[in-house]
């Protein structure tokens, strides 16, 4: 894969009372992470848990959940693999790098 851009996924949830949902969890996650919540921006994380706080966003009734995922050029430069300055920036130790994305199994949790 080398794809290498912005990909967004959205879901819609209905909320009967605000409260019971606190955080959305994207789990594992290669790349930029960006979440809006009724297209307003929550925040933009690089690294680290992709855990949000959206409890206090959520509106009762229909509320839009989005989230971005930027991913960098390494995808590109990974599949370079005859050029040496490409995999000298993509290896680490001559062991390949994950590509960046989401994982599709379980784009996000909400608890």
């Amino acid at each position: 894969m080398s794809f290498c851009g912005e990909i967004s996924y959205r879901a819609n949830l209905n909320v009967d009372k605000t409260g019971i949902v606190s955080f959305l969890d994207l789990g594992k996650v290669y790349g930029i992470s960006e979440v809006l919540v009724n297209a307003i921006n929550w925040g933009v994380q690089w690294h680290g848990n992709r855990v949000y706080a959206i409890g206090n966003k959520l509106k009762t009734g229909a509320n839009n959940i989005e989230v971005k995922i930027t991913t960098t050029m390494g995808n590109y430069m990974n599949t370079l693999k005859k050029n040496p300055v490409a995999q000298y920036w993509t290896n680490e130790k001559s062991k390949d790098q994950p590509l960046q994305s989401m994982g599709l199994t379980r784009p996000f949790t909400l608890y």
